[in-house]
């Protein structure tokens, strides 16, 4: 009879810590969902990227070379070259909690610098899916000023 008593003392216990060990983890697992959550990246075309920058102001940075910023850019767009060597110190200058604006030729150095930039803790970071090409193509304008 002590033997079955302690037997049940035991797995009372086992069972007790487990569902200790599962709230933990539980709020462990909250925890980190909100900061994944804190820090976004939307991937949008054309027409819902100029939408978003009108509604929300922020920060528009291209991220090709000089040259090719110089054959056209979007208006108001500050360029800040991903091969350059002060690519990284550049975006970490930027203010986090402001949204930021990314787009390059085509969509792949937006796309990793997006991803880059939420990483950093950037609060809100919006891509230009298909880059300034995809922008022409539906007959947004561009500038060389």
């Amino acid at each position: 009879m002590k033997a079955t008593f302690f037997a049940m003392l035991v797995a009372s216990l086992g069972l007790a810590a487990c569902g200790q060990t599962k709230s933990e983890n539980t709020a462990a697992q909250s925890e980190i969902q909100t900061e994944q959550e804190a820090t976004e990246v939307i991937h949008v075309g054309p027409v819902e990227f100029e939408q978003l920058m009108a509604d929300e102001p922020g920060l528009l940075i291209d991220v090709r070379t000089p040259g090719e910023y110089a054959g056209g850019h979007l208006e108001g767009s500050q360029l800040i070259d991903y091969n350059g060597e002060s690519f990284r110190s550049k975006i970490d200058a930027l203010d986090k909690d402001q949204t930021v604006y990314v787009y390059c030729r085509s969509g792949g150095r937006s796309g990793r610098s997006a991803n880059m930039m939420r990483d950093m803790g950037f609060t809100k970071v919006v891509d230009l899916s298909g880059g300034i090409m995809a922008w022409q193509d539906a007959g947004k304008s561009v500038t060389t000023e």
